[in-house]
Order: C-alpha cells, then sequence, then structure tokens
C-alpha cells in the first residue's frame, strides 16, 4: 500500500518558516510496525503526530532518508522492530554483543527469534568483523550503508542473536546482498498549510497508517 510520510523542517535554527518534506513509499505493514524502529522520530503521515523537537532543521528533513532502508529491511528480512523500553527486554538477556552499544535496537525475526540491532559511529567494518570471529559471536554485518547511516553514512549495522539462529542471520545477510538498498524515493516539499491539509485529507480518507 502506498502511503504519504510528512517530516518537517525548520528553514533556520530560529524557526521563522517551517517547511515541510514528503515521499510515497511502498509499506507491505502498517505504518505504526516500521515506527517502532525509534530512529524515525520526526516522521509520520500526520502533522499532529509528530513532536516539534524531533522536527529536522535543514533541507529536506534528514529523517527521511532513513525511512526507504527501515522498510526494506523488514518487508525484506521479516524482521520487526520491538518497541523501544529502557531496559533490555528479558527476551534478548542471552545474546551475546559487540562491545560498542551505539543505537541499539531491539527485533524479533522472521519467525520470531530475538535479536539486537547496534549501529556504531564511524566503525571499521574490518575491526567489527574481526571482533565477531574473535569472540565468536552469532553476528553479521549489514549491507552497507545499514539502517541508520548517520554521521555522512559513517554508521554501519550489526545483527546479533543466539547461536542457535546464525542461520537465520545469514539469510538475511544473503537477501540484503541480493536487493541491495533501494533509492531513495522523490522528495516533495510544501509549506506548512499544504501539509496539514494534505495530513487531515488523509486522515479523513481512511489513511492505512
Amino acid at each position: 500500500m502506498k502511503t504519504k510520510l510528512l517530516a518537517p523542517w525548520c528553514v533556520n535554527d530560529q524557526c521563522y518558516r517551517v517547511n515541510v518534506s514528503s515521499i510515497e513509499i511502498e509499506l507491505q505493514r502498517p505504518w505504526r510496525v516500521y515506527l517502532n524502529y525509534p530512529y524515525l522520530a520526526g516522521v509520520d503521515t500526520e502533522l499532529s503526530r509528530i513532536p516539534r523537537h524531533c522536527w529536522g532543521l535543514t533541507e529536506p528533513g534528514n529523517e527521511l532518508f532513513r525511512v526507504p532502508r527501515v522498510v526494506h529491511f523488514v518487508d525484506a528480512s521479516g524482521c520487526i522492530p520491538v518497541s523501544q523500553e529502557e531496559k533490555t527486554p528479558p527476551a534478548f538477556y542471552r545474546i551475546r554483543t559487540i562491545e560498542d552499544r551505539d543505537h541499539t535496537t531491539y527485533w524479533y525475526g522472521p519467525s520470531g527469534e530475538p535479536f539486537i540491532l547496534r549501529e556504531p559511529y564511524d566503525p571499521d567494518r574490518a575491526e567489527i568483523e574481526e571482533e565477531i570471529k574473535a569472540r565468536k559471536l552469532s553476528a553479521v554485518v549489514l549491507p552497507d550503508p545499514g539502517l541508520y547511516a548517520g554521521g555522512d553514512g559513517q554508521t554501519c549495522s550489526v545483527l546479533m542473536g543466539l547461536p542457535e539462529d546464525c542461520a537465520t542471520l545469514h539469510d538475511i545477510v544473503a537477501t540484503l546482498n541480493l536487493t541491495g538498498w533501494p533509492a531513495m524515493p522523490e522528495v516533495k516539499t510544501m509549506d506548512w498549510i499544504d501539509a496539514a491539509r494534505l495530513s487531515k485529507t488523509k486522515a479523513r480518507g481512511g489513511c492505512h497508517a
């Protein structure tokens, strides 16, 4: 199903004018499923659901750039992000992880397997792969640039699970290597009033999100 996603951004830090960037993307699941990945904060189908402190400051709304990758990862791998909690959910306690703790999120695999995703800044992919090998972790590095891709793309995504789920981890990487990451859809820009009107129209029309 096609869904329009909105991301407000300020013309400057003083917010003299707020514009909204929009992309249209095909979703296989309800939008709220993808939104459980916390680094999509600042993107939604309705402006009223986007907290002001999540608004981007620079065109065209940096938050939008992660959407195609997150959506593709969920749809291609069958993994589902778990709503973020302050502490590690009990189902994930037994997973041995890499030392770097940046951008930790929790996922269920295609058959309900517990997975932990970490996305370190400024990674040295070779060092991460060496750590995985040396510590005999059940972990894989996803194809670049991964999901978060912050710091001008200088992050990578490391997916970790239990030893009995190692084959599933490698199947996920094989699928992503085969499909590749999707291109960014066309980004359209509109003023706040037009975006609010679009948001209300979608709500009245029974938005799929």
